[in-house]
């Protein structure tokens, strides 16, 4: 739903992603071909890594977040940071069904 279009007419998948993975410009238009590559291998880490992670379904998996250089990779501390918001969600849910919090 997003497109960042730099000074010299590239096209990429928002401002935070700069030139890491280029969609094309607007000399030449898009590169739907390197869209789906992009988007594959994206949901091809996600399918592989977070399936079995307990924070999955309250995770932000943007793009930058797993951003490499011209790859995704798996970034442990981000990961980390959702599983601790995650335990602690759940801490506050065990104290409101105890009625321990108001």
């Amino acid at each position: 739903k997003r497109l960042y279009v730099d000074a010299e007419g590239g096209f990429h998948i928002c401002e935070k992603m700069n030139d890491r993975f280029p969609l094309g410009n607007c000399h030449t238009g898009f590169n739907f071909e390197r869209m789906s590559e992009i988007a594959g291998e994206f949901a091809a880490l996600i399918k592989e890594k977070c399936i079995d992670c307990e924070a999955r379904f309250l995770c932000n998996r943007c793009y930058i977040h797993f951003a490499g250089d011209g790859k995704f990779e798996l970034n442990p501390a981000f990961c980390e940071m959702n599983k601790k918001i995650v335990k602690r969600l759940e801490l506050l849910i065990k104290l409101k069904q105890r009625r321990l919090l108001p």
